[in-house]
């Protein structure tokens, strides 16, 4: 849960979550947790999740409701100025496209540097703003305690 959707709860405002990746069921299955919320003393639909399909306009439609005071938006450039050009009824927060390096200059555990890489590479690329899309090593490569 984002920091904005946390403020979100606490203050008692409403959160729809209109992103749906596959790959986010432990996403889902927290935000669907109405008990978990009522147990925390919150109303048990304070979080709703809206499942639509790609390509169809439900999200826009929700995006651009009078009631909608905030959108806090992670995703692609397109998305992101459509809702700041047209969500004029809210406060429009975006998160656009991020590029993000990695430089290895040095590790004492090489096989744990490529671990961690593939895992970032394959579980967050396309899912998350910290996601890394370029890979940076010195020509001549670097040392490592395997040579």
């Amino acid at each position: 849960m984002k920091a904005t959707e946390k403020t979100a709860v606490a203050s008692a405002n409403r959160i729809l979550d209109l992103d749906l990746h596959i790959d986010a069921q432990a996403y889902i299955d927290f935000l669907c947790d109405g008990a978990a919320l009522a147990e925390a003393g919150f109303d048990p639909n304070v979080v709703t999740l809206v499942a639509h399909k790609a390509g169809d306009d439900v999200a826009k439609k929700l995006a651009l409701r009078p009631e909608v005071r905030i959108i806090d938006f992670t995703g692609s450039t397109a998305n992101g100025n459509w809702l700041e050009e047209h969500a004029r009824q809210a406060q429009v927060y975006t998160e656009k496209a991020g590029v993000n390096q990695v430089i290895v200059d040095s590790t004492p555990d090489l096989a744990g540097l490529a671990r961690n890489l593939a895992f970032s590479l394959s579980l967050y690329t396309g899912q998350m703003c910290t996601a890394p899309q370029n890979i940076y090593v010195p020509r001549g490569g670097i040392e490592t305690p395997e040579g």
